[in-house]
């Protein structure tokens, strides 16, 4: 499991409404989900034109107050994620990218943070993202401080 201590994890259009989506990608989204909150990591959950968050991922931030849910309008949330994190004095040095929409959604967030926070490590979670037309990491963007990675 990746450690998640002192790192922002980004959670990018979980919705049961957005797309079908493959039930092991939910459930490597949860794990992280569940292991943000055990190491009392901020958690933010980015919603595509603010549609809702999986259910089964909000309860497991139920009763935990270092969770946001963010609309954003586009595929890029990395200004909705940075402001969450002024608002709640989080550090901005660590983040942790996980969701759907690997080659859109999930990329220009991971690519924005990475670009808007050079100091930072964005690190994108491979079995925790998912496209329906399959996950290509070869065609991902790469940047000194933007690293996909696997859970294990």
């Amino acid at each position: 499991m990746i450690d998640l201590t002192g790192k922002i994890l980004v959670v990018v259009d979980a919705e049961p409404d957005y797309g079908k989506h493959n039930p092991e990608v939910v459930d490597a989204v949860e794990l992280l989900v569940r292991e943000a909150r055990r190491v009392d990591s901020f958690v933010v959950f980015l919603e595509f034109g603010g549609g809702g968050t999986y259910r089964r991922l909000l309860k497991c931030v139920r009763a935990y107050d270092q969770f946001v849910q963010e609309p954003k309008q586009g595929c890029d949330g990395s200004e909705q994620v940075l402001n969450a994190c002024q608002r709640g004095l989080y550090d901005e040095d660590a983040f942790v990218v996980c969701g759907f929409e690997t080659h859109a959604c999930v990329r220009d967030t991971a690519k924005f943070l990475a670009d808007k926070r050079p100091g930072s490590t964005v690190e994108v979670v491979m079995e925790a993202c998912g496209q329906q037309s399959g996950s290509h990491w070869d065609q991902f963007p790469r940047a000194h401080n933007l690293i996909p990675v696997s859970m294990a």
